[in-house]
Formats: structure tokens, C-alpha cells, sequence
């Protein structure tokens, strides 16, 4: 299986959400605990979200759950001279969580969405404008655009998932906090050589399980 890293959310501290408009895709396999909307608005590229693969273009919407391993990155095209271009907006699942009546519809979404999302069509138009209007919205107006997005997307139908079934069944949050664990003590002691029974010192279990 191939390993993925963590990726610190880019939103500051205490902030529940954080919305960019990126000029580069992100080339690196990699996790998080928030929860990511990508919106392509550049040139192609590959999408990679769990076990699925898939080529993706402008006028897509991606939604990646917390914890799931995924990676966007460039298919060149210099013919064309179109560059990277898109949004992408994080925010904390806290709302998602909530068991609210007026929040059941937030429930279903993230049953349906555990295994990715992927919308087209007028809703990703709709989305753009929204992501748009976030740009000059700070506090409680941020995240009432935030809601209103979700809105837009939990009352859309037939959304095809990504990642396989069977693959988001056995990849779990304490799953990608295992690799995090490891890839950090990697990274801290490079320089020196490292021993299996370390590793497995350090995930108190035994070097066959590591």
C-alpha cells in the first residue's frame, strides 16, 4: 500500500475553516482531518482520492472526507499554456458531527461522502460563485457561505462515488494516524540507522505487525 503523509491544515489557528485560491495542485499523496472541497478551474489534471484514479478538468467539484489519503497534480499541456488554477476550501467536520434535526441532511452527506464525492454540472457553478463571495466574508457570514455550499451539495442527487467500498472499510483514522506516527519518527531520525524493533517499540506492538 502506498504511504501517505499528513498535511497540516493551512487555515490559522482556532479558524474552522480556511478558503484558497490555488495557482499550483497539490503533487503530494497526503491526508488531513479536515475536510476538502477541490474546484479545478485551470488545466487538466489526475486525481487520485483512496484506490480511485481518474482524470480530472475545470468544471469539476471534488469532495475528500477527513482522513482520506488523495492527490491532485497537473497534466501539462503547453499547446495550450493553460496553468493550475482552482479553489480549494478546508474546514473542520464539526458541523457534520452535530445530530441537530434541521442537520440531518449534513448526516446523510457524510455517510454518502466517506468514500469521496465528485459533482459536475450547475452545482459546481453554483459552488464557484459561492467560493467567490467567500473571498471578502470573514466569521459567522465565512461559515454561513460554508453552510449554504453544503446545502447545495446534500440536495444534490445521483452523485457518483470514488473510493472503492472495500478500500474506505479498511482505512480508518487510527489506520492513517499509525503511518503519521511512523513517518514522523522517519523523518526525525533519518540520519540514523533505524531498526524495526524501534518502530515497533514505538507503536507498542510486535516487529511482525509493524
Amino acid at each position: 500500500m502506498r504511504t501517505t503523509s499528513k498535511i497540516w491544515p493551512t487555515r490559522a489557528p482556532h479558524r474552522s475553516y480556511h478558503l484558497q485560491r490555488v495557482v499550483q495542485y497539490v503533487s503530494r499523496w497526503h491526508h488531513h482531518d479536515d475536510w476538502e472541497l477541490f474546484l479545478p478551474t485551470g488545466c487538466p489534471g489526475r486525481a487520485l482520492i483512496g484506490d480511485h484514479a481518474e482524470r480530472f478538468h475545470a468544471g469539476q467539484l471534488y469532495v475528500v472526507p477527513a482522513y482520506m489519503p488523495h492527490m491532485f497534480y497537473r497534466l501539462d499541456h503547453p499547446t495550450t499554456g493553460r496553468r493550475a488554477a482552482g479553489w480549494v476550501l478546508n474546514f473542520v467536520p464539526f458541523m457534520l458531527e452535530a445530530h441537530a434535526s434541521e442537520l440531518t441532511g449534513l448526516s446523510r452527506f457524510v455517510v454518502r461522502a466517506r468514500r469521496g464525492l465528485l459533482y459536475t454540472g450547475q452545482v459546481v457553478e453554483q459552488v464557484s460563485q459561492y467560493m467567490d463571495q467567500m473571498q471578502n466574508r470573514q466569521g459567522i457570514d465565512g461559515w454561513a457561505t460554508v453552510l449554504l455550499i453544503l446545502d447545495r451539495l446534500v440536495k444534490s442527487r445521483s452523485v457518483p462515488a470514488l473510493a472503492g467500498a472495500e478500500y474506505v472499510s479498511q482505512h480508518t483514522r487510527a489506520g492513517s494516524q499509525r503511518v503519521d506516527t511512523i513517518c514522523r519518527y522517519i523523518h526525525d531520525h533519518f540520519t540514523q540507522n533505524i531498526r524495526l524493533n524501534d518502530l515497533a517499540e514505538l507503536l507498542r506492538t510486535s516487529e511482525e505487525s509493524v
